[in-house]
Parts: structure tokens; C-alpha cells; sequence
């Protein structure tokens, strides 16, 4: 197998390229912005037809069968998930 996943590879690629990005903008920063602009967008919309799609794949028979203890855990990684955005936006702003 590979020591390294691609998707770690492509990770990596996009923080130099971003990083290069802001560093060279300069006389076209309007055209970097929008090109930011537009790969947040595409990025929230990939996150949430994954979401969607791993939510699709999961049946209530699944979770009954998954155990109290999976289900409670996953509660409560959702919950510490959400404390944690709302302090952060909340120290943030």
C-alpha cells in the first residue's frame, strides 16, 4: 500500500497553492478573492452531499444494530462539536 493517502497529498498541494496565493496576489487580488469565494462554496456543497450521502446509506435497523454505547458516543461528539462552533463564534465575534 501507499505510506502516504492522496487525499493527503492533494491536502497539501492546496495549502501551498493557498498559501502561494495570498503571498503573490497582488495586482489580482479581485480575481484571487472570487477564486476563494468560489472554492468555499464548492467545498460546503461536496461536505454536505457527502453528509447527505453517508446520512442516506443509515437505516434504523443499522443504528439498533450499532449498540446504545455507538449511538451515545456519536451524540456526543455532535454535542462537543456544536459547544465548540458556538464558543468559537461567540469568542470570535
Amino acid at each position: 500500500g501507499r505510506a502516504v493517502p492522496v487525499f493527503v497529498l492533494f491536502f497539501v498541494g492546496f495549502v501551498i497553492l493557498r498559501t502561494l496565493g495570498d503571498h503573490y496576489a497582488g495586482g489580482w487580488m479581485p480575481t484571487w478573492q472570487a477564486t476563494l469565494a468560489l472554492a468555499q462554496a464548492t467545498s460546503e456543497w461536496l461536505l454536505l452531499i457527502g453528509m447527505a450521502a453517508v446520512g442516506l446509506g443509515v437505516t434504523l435497523l443499522h443504528l439498533r444494530e450499532s449498540g446504545w454505547r455507538l449511538i451515545l458516543l456519536s451524540l456526543i461528539s455532535a454535542l462537543a462539536t456544536g459547544a465548540t462552533t458556538l464558543g468559537m463564534v461567540r469568542l470570535l465575534t
